[in-house]
């Protein structure tokens, strides 16, 4: 497991013990209230990103089609700095690149499906506090959803106003129910996003996060997907 992951779920705990110890004392702030989320981002040199998959998918109202409930990718995600300490406030912009892994041109590449971009001040307003830190709900709108389409890649690039870009990719396995299945691998810097499409070799085994808590179902302004053919 890599130092990233392996901070967020260390962090996860803290967080969760914090709250057990808050039970029944007068004056405790526990994570999800009016007040703590009224506490500003701790601010840090981003070098890490860790993203958590629900490997169920979500719907949300379409405002492009009035309305009807459309299907989504759910994810949570986390900025670190060097040290892996507590989960930093993100700032820059966001890309995530969707593929099929079981489908793979004659060059061994897989399918892209879709891509999304999230500008700065949207990804801002995603932002909310959990147990685990400060982190950043992900609905993405999967126009090109099919329920044959189980095996996917998505990678995540966070390009800050300051600094190199950070990658993060991860396989997951759709399924009707059970606990997240994801396989997450960690670049500070590497080529462009949606150039490098090579299926990337099986990950070591290695123990999933919880799954993320689901983001309210809303699609925020400043939020383009871009679909691929």
């Amino acid at each position: 497991m890599e130092l990233a992951a392996q901070a967020l779920k260390r962090t996860c705990a803290l967080g969760l013990l914090a709250g057990l110890a808050c039970v029944g004392l007068t004056g405790c702030v526990l994570t999800g209230s009016k007040k703590s989320e009224s506490i500003p981002a701790p601010k840090g040199t981003a070098s890490q990103i860790v993203v958590r998959w629900n490997n169920q998918p979500g719907e949300a109202p379409d405002p492009a089609r009035g309305g009807i409930p459309a299907p989504g990718l759910v994810g949570r995600m986390y900025v670190f700095g060097p040290d892996l300490g507590f989960p930093l406030k993100a700032e820059g912009d966001l890309i995530v690149a969707l593929f099929d892994r079981s489908t793979l041109t004659p060059e061994g590449d897989m399918k892209q499906l879709e891509e999304w971009r999230i500008d700065s001040a949207t990804l801002q307003r995603l932002g909310r506090k959990d147990t685990c830190g400060w982190g950043y709900s992900l609905f993405l709108p999967w126009g090109t959803y099919r329920p044959d389409l189980v095996n996917l890649h998505l990678k995540v690039c966070l390009r800050p106003k300051n600094g190199a870009p950070l990658y993060t990719h991860s396989d997951v396995r759709l399924q009707s129910e059970g606990p997240v299945i994801t396989a997450s691998r960690q670049t500070v810097s590497g080529p462009d996003l949606v150039a490098s499409k090579k299926a990337p070799p099986k990950p070591a085994a290695a123990t999933a996060p919880p799954p993320p808590p689901r983001p309210e179902p809303i699609v925020p302004t400043g939020f383009t997907p871009v679909r691929k053919e």
